[in-house]
């Protein structure tokens, strides 16, 4: 747990069964319509389906409320390419400067273990478009992707 000055209690936790549940239940809609738009999944789907295929996955709650879930699955093709992905509720809103400050942290990890971190974010994903790229992410133009084609960015970084 990391005590704050403002007394905030931030908790990166393994990720449990209560905690997909729980995300599952209470997913922020742009997550919601980019999981349907990438790969037809439900909230409840998509959280098992990403914490099943990671390599590393944890849960974070603010305050004891849970912000998100975030993980990395290992490229099928290369192990060296890392496939970063995040899924939040509305909490996170409430606290963006504590995620910022972890993601940071995350991905100068990810970048010591991975030759390259890419996926696939939905153009209209608007804050977490703007996160990925305060984190120094690369995004390309939007192009078609998923079962209907929807609009998403290509986002990419070289590790270390």
């Amino acid at each position: 747990m990391i005590e704050t000055k403002e007394r905030v209690s931030v908790e990166v936790l393994e990720v449990q069964p209560a905690h997909m549940y729980l995300l599952g239940e209470k997913m922020r809609s742009a997550d919601r319509l980019e999981v349907w738009a990438s790969h037809h999944r439900r909230s409840h789907a998509a959280v098992q389906w990403s914490v099943d295929l990671s390599a590393m996955s944890r849960t974070v709650k603010v305050d004891g409320d849970l912000c998100c879930i975030f993980g990395v699955v290992p490229g099928k093709i290369d192990a060296r390419v890392g496939v970063p992905w995040m899924l939040c509720t509305d909490e996170i809103e409430r606290h963006p400067t504590w995620i910022l400050r972890l993601g940071k942290s995350i991905i100068h990890e990810w970048r010591n273990q991975y030759a390259l971190l890419c996926n696939y974010i939905l153009a209209d994903n608007e804050a977490a478009v703007r996160w990925l790229e305060w984190l120094g992410f690369t995004l390309n133009d939007p192009e078609p992707f998923g079962p209907d084609g929807a609009l998403f960015h290509y986002f990419y970084m070289r590790g270390n």
